[in-house]
C-alpha cells in the first residue's frame, strides 16, 4: 500500500533508531538519601579491585613478618626457639594489616573516600546509604565485622558466599555491604569537551522537521526554440537557365515580402 507523500514545503522526518541490544543494558542504580542515582558497579570490577587489595594486603604482611624476623635476630633470639608465639602473632598482625589498610583507605577524606588502592584502579568506590561520606566507624563495621570477623567465626565459609552475594542480589550487594548499609558504584566520568553527558544523549530532543524547512528550489525554464533562417532565393544560373521553382512559404508569423513592381 502506497503511503501519501508528505505535503509541499516540508520534509519527512527520519525514522526512529533501531532499539539497543539486551547485551546493552545497563547496571541498576541506586539514589543514595538527598542525592543523585548513582550507576552500581559491575560484578567484574569488584573481582578486580579484589584481586589487587589482596596482592597489596599480602605484600605489606610479608614486609611486617619480615621486619619482625629482624627485629628478633637483632635481639638475640631465633624465630624457631618459640615457633608456636610467632604464628600466632604472625596471624593476627596479619588479620590487623588487612583492616587498617581496608579501614583506613575507604575513610580517608577528600576525592578518594570509599576507595582502596583497587577501587581506584578499577573505578569504583564505596557509597553509604544515607549519602553521608564513610567514616572510619562505618569502613570498620563493613570490613571488620561484615568480612574478617564473620569469615574467622565460620571458618572462612561465609566469606565465599559474601563475595558470590552480588551475582544475584538485585542491587549488586555483598553480604557485607547490607551490613555496613552501603553500596559500590562505578564513578561519573566526565564527557569529551562539547559533547553531552552519556544519560543525555537518549533524552535529547528529535530535530524539527515540516514547514521549517526550506522547499525545494523550482527547476529553470528553458528558452523558446528559434526557427533556422531561410535559405537564399534561387537563380536562374542554379538550374540552367531554366526558371527556379517556386519559393516557399515563409514561415508562420513572418511578414509577406515586399513586391518589387511596387516601386517607383
Amino acid at each position: 500500500m502506497d503511503q501519501p507523500s508528505p505535503p509541499a514545503g516540508s520534509w519527512a522526518p527520519p525514522p526512529p533508531p533501531p532499539p539497543a541490544p539486551a547485551s546493552a543494558s545497563r547496571e541498576p542504580f541506586f539514589t543514595p538519601a538527598g542525592g543523585e542515582p548513582q550507576q552500581l558497579s559491575g560484578y567484574g570490577p569488584r573481582v578486580g579491585a579484589f584481586f589487587l587489595d589482596l596482592l597489596i594486603i599480602i605484600g605489606l604482611q610479608f614486609g611486617l613478618g619480615f621486619l619482625i624476623g629482624i627485629v628478633v635476630a637483632v635481639g638475640g633470639g631465633k624465630v624457631s626457639d618459640d615457633r608456636a608465639l610467632f604464628q600466632v602473632l604472625s596471624i593476627v598482625l596479619g588479620l590487623l594489616v588487612g583492616i587498617a589498610y581496608l579501614t583506613i583507605l575507604e575513610s580517608r577524606k577528600g576525592a578518594h573516600n570509599g576507595q582502596t588502592l583497587g577501587k581506584q584502579a578499577t573505578g569504583i568506590r564505596v557509597l553509604r546509604d544515607d549519602g553521608q561520606p564513610m567514616t572510619f566507624g562505618r569502613a570498620l563495621l563493613r570490613e571488620g565485622v561484615g568480612k574478617y570477623l564473620l569469615a574467622i567465626i565460620t571458618l572462612y565459609i561465609y566469606l565465599v558466599v559474601d563475595y558470590l552475594w552480588p551475582l544475584w542480589d538485585g542491587e549488586n550487594q555483598a553480604l557485607h555491604d547490607k551490613i555496613g548499609s552501603s553500596h559500590v558504584v562505578a564513578l561519573q566520568r566526565d564527557p569529551a569537551p562539547g559533547m553531552p553527558a552519556p544519560d543525555a544523549w537518549s533524552a535529547a530532543a528529535p530535530p524539527s522537521w515540516g514547514t521549517t524547512a526550506p522547499p525545494p528550489a523550482p527547476a529553470a525554464s528553458r528558452p523558446a526554440p528559434v526557427p533556422p533562417p531561410p535559405p537564399p532565393p534561387p537563380t536562374e544560373e542554379s538550374y540552367g537557365g531554366f526558371a527556379p521553382p517556386a519559393p516557399a512559404p515563409p514561415p508562420p508569423g513572418s511578414a509577406p515580402p515586399a513586391d518589387p513592381s511596387s516601386d517607383g
